[in-house]
Formats: structure tokens, C-alpha cells, sequence
């Protein structure tokens, strides 16, 4: 039996040749989708929250936590367009 978050990570994380972020969306949507109880952990929460948690299970080697944090940043957040000028030095 395949596991879904591994699934996930493995389309999201593919090589620019055969990655399909679409397709790794729509899994994250079916994952949550089909757990509800999974969902409501995560809703709620602040995009920085959610991308601190992700930090955090990176740093205690949690795969699953940090997949699944990723998934619902994929299914819950659209892609960001951060932009602004960037200063380097002192103030």
C-alpha cells in the first residue's frame, strides 16, 4: 500500500524534468479532503505558523508532520509573490 504524504513529497520535490505541481496540489486537496481531522489541525493558522511548523519537524526529523504541514501550505495557500527591495549592510 503507498503512502500519500511520501507520494506527495516525492511530486513536489521531483526534478524540474518530471515534477507536476499540479498534480502534487490536487493530492495535497484529495489528502485533506479525505481527512478532515487532519484538515482542522492545520485551519487556523497563520501562513508564518504554518511554515514554522514545518521548520520545527525539520529539526526533529519528522518527516510525516513536515510533509504534512507542506501539503496543507500547497492545498490551503496559494503561491506567494513576495516582492520589495532588499538592502544589504548597515542601516
Amino acid at each position: 500500500m503507498s503512502d500519500p504524504l511520501f507520494e506527495f513529497d516525492a511530486e513536489w520535490t521531483a526534478s524540474n524534468a518530471t515534477k507536476d505541481r499540479t498534480r502534487a496540489v490536487q493530492m495535497a486537496k484529495e489528502y485533506f479532503a479525505m481527512r478532515p481531522d487532519r484538515a482542522a489541525f492545520f485551519e487556523g493558522k497563520a501562513l508564518g505558523e504554518l511554515v514554522a511548523l514545518v521548520s520545527v519537524c525539520r529539526q526533529a526529523n519528522n518527516s510525516a508532520g513536515r510533509i504534512e504541514a507542506d501539503m496543507f501550505i500547497v492545498a490551503a495557500h496559494p503561491p506567494q509573490n513576495i516582492t520589495g527591495v532588499m538592502r544589504m549592510g548597515a542601516a
